[in-house]
């Protein structure tokens, strides 16, 4: 058998980047300066231009007041993005949001090489890219598509290690660094995506002595340096039972009954997330309608990366559907998972 030229390989590769980065820029690109700032936009705008005016970037401010419902990652990025082009207007306040779109597309098409063939990682890369509801929010100044990659990527740099058996006290802390600086951008949802799934997965594969680990410990040691860092500045301005309050009132708050009510939420949710990752999730039709494809579907659930992506998608689906008044955005990190088992069918 002859060996696959490494030169080859590379200019393939470099392809495939090159094909994420040209979809990246069709879709998300064009008239993305046009439309005003709408919904939480103009809040990221305000704390990051004033960043820039003040020099404070570990406090946010807004309207002269600390600002802590929301962690200053994104806003640090629009402002980086406003002095690297000289002003923060509609288009330089979304281009981190397109940034961070294309490096998931990219942690898509990297962290699955070892269980998708090169045409199953590039086609969910590309499905990545192209579903509705990160085309949405990657055209935007928010929090949205910064959450998205912090999520994805600690989850597949976990089940990368895990399964390619790196050092338990690495694997703990890579993962729980990057969960430290997922905190950074949307506060617990982060951590909550990465507890609920990796437990999860431990628990079905009757590893949960993994989970309880001094390993792990080290890695909650550096969970806890990252986020202590950002804590000490917020400290020197409110108490830590205040900071606490904070997030139980912003949970309790999503938990309201307020435009309709729970059954109609219950009813719809789930149809609005299928909606949300449209076009891909039309391969369920021919799932349901053609046996003989049910039977070798079946087959892909022997790919253990397939198996944890479908393990986060179902443990982490409840929380969201049985919260009243659960934005379907708030489960857009699921999305590059589905598309990780769409490229398993496509294969």
């Amino acid at each position: 058998m002859q060996a696959k030229d490494p030169l080859t390989t590379e200019n393939k590769t470099l392809k495939d980047v090159l094909l994420i980065l040209t979809l990246t820029a069709v879709i998300y690109i064009p008239f993305l300066g046009l439309p005003g700032w709408d919904g939480n936009e103009p809040v990221r705008v305000i704390v990051a231009k004033g960043m820039l005016n003040t020099g404070e970037w570990m406090i946010p401010m807004l309207h002269g007041k600390p600002y802590f419902t929301k962690p200053p990652l994104m806003n640090w990025l629009i402002a980086a993005s406003g002095r690297l082009f000289g002003t923060v207007n509609e288009l330089t306040s979304r281009l981190p949001s397109v940034f961070t779109v294309f490096v998931t597309g990219l942690a898509v098409y990297f962290l699955t090489f070892r269980w998708l063939s090169k045409k199953g990682r590039l086609f969910a890369a590309l499905a990545t890219l192209s579903m509705v509801g990160l085309i949405q929010k990657g055209r935007t100044a928010e929090i949205d598509s910064l959450f998205i990659l912090l999520s994805v990527l600690s989850l597949l740099v976990w089940i990368n290690g895990y399964l390619t058996q790196w050092k338990p006290v690495v694997l703990w802390s890579v993962s729980l660094a990057l969960v430290g600086i997922g905190f950074l951008t949307k506060g617990p949802q982060v951590p909550a995506y990465f507890y609920l799934t990796v437990f999860a997965y431990l628990l079905i594969r009757k590893r949960v002595s993994f989970f309880f680990s001094r390993s792990h410990l080290a890695g909650i040691f550096v969970f806890i340096l990252v986020f202590a860092v950002y804590l000490s500045f917020v400290l020197q301005r409110i108490s830590v039972h205040e900071y606490v309050n904070m997030w139980i009132g912003e949970i309790t708050q999503r938990a309201a009954t307020r435009h309709f009510s729970f059954l109609e939420h219950f009813l719809e949710y789930p149809f609005r997330v299928l909606l949300t990752f449209m076009p891909w999730t039309l391969f369920i039709l021919p799932l349901i309608t053609v046996k003989d494809l049910r039977k070798k579907a079946a087959e892909i659930f022997r790919n253990e990366l397939i198996v944890f992506s479908l393990i986060m998608i179902i443990v982490n689906l409840p929380i969201y559907w049985l919260l009243p008044n659960a934005r379907v955005r708030y489960f857009l990190p699921a999305g590059p998972f589905a598309a990780i088992i769409t490229a398993g069918l496509f294969e």
